[in-house]
This record gives C-alpha cells, sequence and structure tokens, in this order.
C-alpha cells in the first residue's frame, strides 16, 4: 500500500512539473520578441532600398524594376536577387542582406533578365532573357555561368518542392 501511495504522488508531481513547463514554454514563444520587419522600396525605377527598425539602407541606385525584372527574394529571406544596368550591360546581382556581400550571377550586353525565380532550396535562380524569353538558370553562389535550359518561349516555370525539378 505504501508503494501504491508513493507511485501516486510521483506521478501527480510529475504531472505538475510537465503541466507547469509547458506552461512556461508557451509563456516563452508567446512573449519572444517577434522577428525584424523589413520592407523593400523600388523607387524611380532605378533604386532598390530597405526600409527596417534600424532605418533606410540603399541596395542598389541601378536596378532595373521595369518590363518584368522585379526583385526576388530568396526563400530564406536572407538574400535578395536583382537585375542591375550599369554602362554596357544588364547583370543579375544577389546581395545578402545581413552583410551587403554581392555576387554576380549573369551579365549580358544584349539580354534583359526578367522574371527572377528562386529555387525552394535557395541554391539556384531561373530567369527568362532574349527577344524568345528562352530559359537559363544559374548556381546562386557565383560557382558557375548561366546555361540555357530552354528555348522557344517559355512563359512560365515552376520549381518542385525539393527543388529537384523545374517544370
Amino acid at each position: 500500500m505504501t508503494t501504491r501511495r508513493v507511485l501516486v504522488i510521483a506521478i501527480a508531481l510529475l504531472f505538475v512539473v510537465v503541466l507547469a513547463s509547458g506552461g512556461v514554454l508557451a509563456w516563452l514563444v508567446l512573449r519572444a520578441p517577434a522577428g525584424e520587419a523589413a520592407r523593400l522600396v523600388v523607387a524611380d525605377g532605378t533604386s532598390l532600398r530597405l526600409l527596417d527598425d534600424a532605418g533606410e539602407h540603399v541596395l542598389a541606385e541601378n536596378a532595373l524594376t521595369t518590363n518584368f525584372s522585379y526583385p526576388a527574394t530568396s526563400p530564406d529571406g536572407r538574400k535578395l536577387a536583382y537585375v542591375a544596368r550599369d554602362a554596357d550591360a544588364s547583370i543579375i546581382v544577389v546581395v545578402e542582406l545581413a552583410t551587403d556581400a554581392r555576387v554576380e550571377l549573369y551579365r549580358s550586353q544584349t539580354n534583359v533578365p526578367i522574371d527572377l525565380s528562386w529555387s525552394p532550396d535557395g541554391k539556384y535562380l531561373v530567369f527568362l532573357s532574349g527577344a524568345q524569353l528562352t530559359a537559363e538558370i544559374v548556381p546562386t553562389d557565383g560557382s558557375r555561368p548561366a546555361r540555357l535550359i530552354a528555348e522557344g518561349s517559355p512563359s512560365f516555370f515552376a520549381w518542385s518542392p525539393d527543388s529537384a525539378n523545374l517544370l
């Protein structure tokens, strides 16, 4: 009988501890500060600015944001791909938002890239270019040049959730 009482008391105390721990965990999750919200502002068709709690940060003054050359945020929200224009070429640039580190992924004197799309795993960027709107793909780390993957005016594309396939 004594063993039974000790067991019932131990189970009751364990239940109270688990219940209290769950309450503390829920309180911590609900009271955790929200992530810093940021807004990307496109101004004058050439300026990209990031607005957050710390203020305004100019990302680019030479961005192309017309005719479907819109910036694209990486799936994890840490990087931004955009099309820029220098004196003689259109360029795809990826910028790491936390560090401002930049990687040039694509450069063309004749074709303006449009419709940038990240793979779900963030490892590739696919885009359309040229008068025929051919599809090209490039690794987002800049390790290889862009390569042609489809000709003949592809209009839309979509990634599988695991980034293994591109339709």
